[in-house]
């Protein structure tokens, strides 16, 4: 049964063999000078690891704001190990996070969030959107981020087959926000349409909710919520397919299996490009950038409570690593329900 999930899920994330390749089998470098569209007098710069602003962070910062008075004599500094800023920072240390979470999305959201701002992604996509959509593929196999990007986004039909691709170089180039929130779709989409038409939870979409929860693993461990809240946000009303209802405690190691060679996939394609291993980007993060993780997961985790151990079992899968219960996460989990 391993080996067959593992061939599935393989399946899915590789159509033929083609994901970063030009039609000679080779793959291209991640020279800064290929990830760039000249327009004319427009030269379109690109960030290194960035993340999609869901909002989360704005909701803290409005929390800082009702927090910031009161006694300061415990409070800490930012290099301290402090935990939920808004209760723990002093005054002037609590100034410069709410500067670094900002300079954070600021960066963030230059790529890829949408805005009215002439920097911001709204405006850098604009020129992307009016192009061919093959010339956009020309551009996404020399890693032009926003050309991925309007692949990804796009509603035609004749990508649809295509999506899957795309976000696997989105995250081979290290953009896990973007593309491991299109790459879970995809088995989620296959065990909804297999139950449609079986009406039963067979084989093959049990495989489908593994490869899923494996997407979420490596997501988690690589400091990125996004997966997870897809998860949780797709199956919400499909009752059908609560996991204490389909998983035993034997399927749980198949999880893990099929994540480490999703990794391996990973960091075969980064090292052909001149990139270093995922876990290397993961540990270099900055510490806003880690506590960013730490926030958004806090907020999953606060907004759907009911689902972390009933119906949806996750806490059994991770409940003893990447969701381990520790003093900060619980304060930061409190925090949030409040």
């Amino acid at each position: 049964m391993q080996k067959k999930t593992i061939i599935f899920f393989i399946a899915i994330l590789i159509i033929g063999s083609i994901f970063l390749a030009f039609p000679d089998g080779t793959l291209v470098s991640n020279d800064s000078e290929t990830n760039q569209l000249d327009l004319g007098d427009k030269i379109l710069p690109f960030d290194d690891a960035v993340a999609k602003d869901d909002g989360n962070d704005t909701k803290e910062i409005s929390e800082t704001d009702k927090l910031a008075s009161g006694d300061n004599s415990n409070k800490m500094k930012y290099e301290d190990d402090w935990c939920v800023a808004a209760v723990d920072l002093e005054p002037k240390s609590l100034a410069y996070y709410k500067k670094e979470l900002s300079d954070l999305r600021q960066e963030q959201n230059n790529l890829f969030s949408a805005g009215n701002r002439p920097d911001s992604t709204e405006g850098r996509l604009a020129p992307y959107e009016e192009l061919d959509v093959d010339i956009l593929k020309e551009l996404a196999d020399k890693n032009d981020k926003l050309a991925l990007l309007v692949l990804l986004q796009s509603n035609s039909i004749e990508l649809i087959d295509q999506k899957a691709k795309y976000a696997l170089q989105m995250v081979t180039l290290g953009y896990l926000e973007q593309g491991l929130s299109e790459l879970i779709l995809e088995p989620l989409l296959i065990a909804e349409s297999r139950y449609l038409e079986t009406g039963v939870v067979d084989a093959q979409v049990k495989d489908a909710l593994l490869t899923a929860l494996a997407v979420v693993e490596y997501a988690l461990k690589h400091q990125s919520a996004t997966a997870l809240n897809s998860y949780l946000f797709m199956l919400s009303d499909m009752d059908e397919f609560l996991l204490n209802d389909i998983l035993s405690e034997d399927d749980l190691p198949k999880i893990k299996l099929i994540a480490d060679e999703f990794s391996k996939l990973i960091d075969s394609r980064r090292e052909i490009m001149q990139l270093p291993p995922m876990e290397v980007r993961t540990k270099a993060l900055s510490k806003i950038a880690r506590y960013s993780y730490e926030q958004k997961l806090a907020i999953i985790i606060a907004e759907n409570k009911d689902k972390m151990v009933e119906p949806f079992g996750l806490a059994a899968i991770w409940g003893d690593s990447l969701l381990q219960k520790n003093e900060c996460r619980e304060r930061m989990i409190a925090f949030y329900t409040r």
